[in-house]
């Protein structure tokens, strides 16, 4: 067994470095991503008086996280052989192991700020666990920690997966009917949680759904993790990339409608990744760096974010300058904390 699990580890290290030669590119644009993430968060655009400037700007921005699940789903099946069954389902459960043990790290670290929410509220001792309880199984968020839904979407994504290879083999036309699936389901609740209801039970039931799960963004990982799969397993042609890309962008820019432009980021996003994913760049170390220093960011940020608007404001507030500070501590925190990690590996090894 101990010889099995090292001949594992040594075929995951090859596969991890193949894949890293081959998409650079996304490497560089997960970290232009999570400074994207970190511009959601603080809202540069906040003082601005150009109302269409700041409706583009929060239709554009919505591209970041769909770009996250994808390409997750995207490195995922590089090491995945298709059909997934219950016998090659390894590497699904891998990378459920890690990401839960970065949830649960993530949600631990933050938990000071929700306790320092709950004195500051008032909030009685009962219902702040009960909210605490909710925000870690349900919302994927505490007190100002509300990139780590995405985590626990992760999460739920890849147990659906698993249970799923189980029952049965899941090839590349289950991948499509489960993102469509899911599409409808996550869309449609952020459609009913959005409207106006006045018919009593339906009210009472909307309201039964934004306290349990506030929206349908939970089920996006099951929208985009299996695009990026067949993504990985099928590649788009140039043209059809860039058409992509154009059509969404347009649709973005002249539709006010939310359900079509949720519908538009995924095309924006899938021709988008398409492009990038075309671009080779010549291997280098500095791209392993960006890949890690895009998850401390897409983690840290909002840490960052929150203790400079106390220091400066005294609460919470948004404006080029938090996004600006945010971004410039972020990334040196970030560069820190991955020149620290390979000290320690070269230490290890």
């Amino acid at each position: 067994r101990q010889t099995d699990r090292q001949t594992d580890r040594q075929t995951d290290r090859q596969t991890d470095r193949q894949i890293d030669r081959q998409n650079n590119s996304i490497d560089v644009a997960k970290l232009l991503m999570s400074l994207v993430v970190v511009a959601i968060h603080t809202n540069p655009l906040a003082n601005l008086n150009n109302e269409d400037a700041i409706i583009l700007f929060d239709k554009f921005v919505n591209i970041a996280v769909p770009f996250f699940f994808i390409a997750s789903g995207y490195f995922l099946a590089k090491k995945i052989i298709m059909p997934i069954c219950n016998e090659n389902v390894r590497v699904i459960k891998k990378y459920l192991a890690k990401i839960l043990k970065m949830y649960i790290f993530w949600m631990l670290l933050y938990t000071p700020l929700e306790i320092y929410h709950f004195i500051k509220s008032g909030t009685p001792i009962i219902k702040e666990l009960m909210l605490y309880a909710r925000g870690l199984f349900f919302f994927g968020q505490q007190y100002n920690s509300w990139q780590l839904w995405y985590l626990l979407s992760v999460i739920y994504s890849l147990c659906f997966l698993i249970v799923l290879s189980k029952i049965r083999k899941i090839k590349i036309v289950d991948l499509i009917v489960l993102s469509s699936m899911f599409t409808v389901i996550s869309f449609g609740i952020d459609c009913f949680v959005g409207v106006d209801i006045n018919v009593g039970h339906i009210k009472t039931f909307q309201s039964l759904v934004k306290n349990l799960i506030a929206n349908g963004r939970l089920f996006q990982g099951m929208v985009y993790i299996p695009i990026g799969m067949i993504l990985a397993k099928n590649k788009i042609p140039r043209l059809i990339n860039v058409l992509l890309c154009a059509c969404g962008t347009i649709l973005l820019i002249i539709s006010n409608n939310v359900i079509v432009n949720s519908y538009t980021v995924i095309v924006l996003v899938v021709g988008l990744f398409g492009i990038i994913e075309e671009v080779k760049l010549s291997d280098n170390n500095i791209y392993c760096y960006f890949r890690k220093m895009s998850t401390v960011i897409f983690l840290i940020h909002m840490y960052v974010w929150t203790a400079y608007c106390c220091m400066i404001y005294g609460e919470r507030t948004y404006g080029f300058d938090c996004f600006f500070v945010t971004s410039i501590v972020s990334l040196i925190i970030a560069c820190v904390v991955v020149n620290f990690s390979r000290l320690n590996t070269r230490k290890s090894t």
